[in-house]
């Protein structure tokens, strides 16, 4: 009796859940990669599955994939591996022109009371794609995670070193059953300390092939929704805790040809909060004398990447012109490495606009009526006029190793111009952000205008946009 019964609430949970019950991974591996910058890390994954229907049964057509541990997903992404060329680099090298579509799948009441920061998507498998019984694939899914490592100590002093924690799971939430699974985590320091669940030793193979990694790989089969909450502490060897709170991003379209970009960028040190006090002449000193501070302790500048084409560059703070900076062109684009006037310690704040011009072909050209965005473009698309001008523009801005809370980008066309359509549609950008990218029209006035000038605003939140994306 109890058998039927736990067998019953089994067939019921995935009736709610809408996956299919016959579906079972045979093998599942995930990378954390916690080398990049700030509190933002990745996940890769590698899921291999089998339809085990027998014949006659409906193909598959997706696949659920769920994640649960702190921080805030604020991308995803999904490829089909193909068995020719190993997965890992697939997944590292895949083009935006691959990703395979995904939405939001609802997590149910009976799961959600035990995993409250769980999130689901439901990856297609694609048109013409569908697994049929007995056929075996593979995907690879990306999230990118926002506010996922947490300081610890949350104050420090200066020349302390910066160490952080990163909670998450051993094992994947998953609602199939798992044959095989493994976990290795990179952090790029460090390791302090790990703090797993009791059992653990019992339940994993557990290996440490440097002081800056661990692996872990289950012996036994996994359930649906298994979990186990692993904690590690270790030092943080990113490059930048820089994160803008806002980032405005206006770019206006002249009546005389050109186009003007202009930035404003509320930037704070989001690591470890200095505390008892700044040393300009102990800092000068250490670095002098060749002694680096921490990594991600202090923020002394970023690096702005623009099109080969830019001219007219500037970078100013609330004091005025900023000449501390370089510039070099390399492979079509020009490279500004932008430092500030003082060190940004932990909890320190700057607010600083950049710009540069461009040339209108860059962004405008003139349609015949069905043009469409690149599938592989990570830009917004508007019409405007009734001479039928499309305007292609980069919604995320050009500062490299920057988290954004708060992204606004402003299109400003010409007076008298008619929006004809805006939308963030079906180009990657819009696909991989797990927040809505919301889009509304303002008017603008300026100098002698009469009309104003109409604008085409959207606005993002939590919006990282991972350097893979742009190069």
């Amino acid at each position: 009796m109890r058998s039927t019964t736990v067998s019953w609430v089994a067939c019921l949970l995935f009736a709610l859940l809408g996956v299919d019950a016959r579906t079972t991974i045979s093998n599942y591996e995930r990378r954390i990669n916690a080398e990049e910058f700030g509190s933002e890390i990745s996940i890769e994954e590698l899921i291999s599955f089998t339809h085990e229907g027998g014949g006659g049964q409906d193909p598959l057509s997706s696949l659920v994939v769920c994640r649960e541990g702190l921080g805030v997903t604020a991308a995803v992404s999904a490829i089909r591996i193909s068995p020719e060329t190993p997965g890992w680099t697939q997944l590292e090298k895949a083009k935006s022109s691959s990703w395979l579509r995904w939405s939001p799948h609802k997590v149910p009441a009976e799961v959600g009371v035990t995993k409250p920061s769980l999130t689901c998507i439901s990856v297609a498998l694609g048109d013409g794609q569908a697994l049929h019984p007995g056929e075996t694939t593979q995907l690879g899914i990306t999230w990118d995670i926002t506010e996922a490592t947490t300081p610890s100590p949350a104050k420090i002093v200066l020349a302390q070193p910066a160490l952080v924690t990163i909670t998450d799971s051993v094992l994947a939430p998953s609602p199939y059953t798992v044959l095989k699974q493994s976990l290795k985590i990179t952090t790029g320091g460090q390791i302090e300390r790990v703090v797993a669940a009791p059992g653990a030793t019992e339940k994993y193979k557990i290996s440490a092939t440097e002081t800056t990694s661990r692996r872990y790989e289950a012996k036994d089969k996994i359930a649906p929704w298994g979990q186990e909450e692993i904690l590690i502490h270790y030092h943080y060897a990113g490059t930048s805790f820089a994160r803008a709170e806002r980032l405005v991003r206006e770019i206006t379209v002249s009546h005389w040809g050109g186009i003007q970009i202009d930035e404003w960028i509320d930037m704070i040190n989001h690591g470890p909060t200095l505390t008892g006090g700044f040393s300009r002449y102990d800092y000068d000193y250490a670095t002098k004398v060749g002694t680096k501070y921490p990594p991600g302790a202090v923020v002394t500048g970023s690096r702005l990447v623009v099109p080969g084409s830019a001219y007219n560059a500037y970078y100013r703070d609330e004091i005025g012109n900023v000449s501390s900076s370089d510039a070099k062109a390399t492979n079509g684009k020009t490279i500004h490495d932008l430092r500030f006037r003082f060190p940004l310690m932990g909890g320190w704040k700057t607010r600083f606009n950049v710009g540069w011009s461009l040339p209108l072909a860059e962004a405008v050209v003139k349609t015949a009526g069905n043009d469409q965005v690149a599938p592989d473009s990570t830009t917004t698309t508007t019409t405007s006029s009734s001479s039928s001008l499309l305007a292609q523009v980069d919604v995320g801005t050009g500062l490299r190793k920057l988290s954004i809370s708060d992204l606004e980008t402003r299109i400003v066309f010409p007076e008298g111009a008619e929006i004809l359509g805006a939308g963030a549609g079906s180009t990657p950008l819009s696909q991989a952000l797990l927040h809505p990218v919301n889009i509304t029209m303002e008017k603008k006035y300026t100098y002698l205008d009469t009309q104003g000038r109409p604008v085409v605003v959207i606005k993002v939140s939590r919006a990282r946009v991972p350097q893979r994306w742009v190069g």
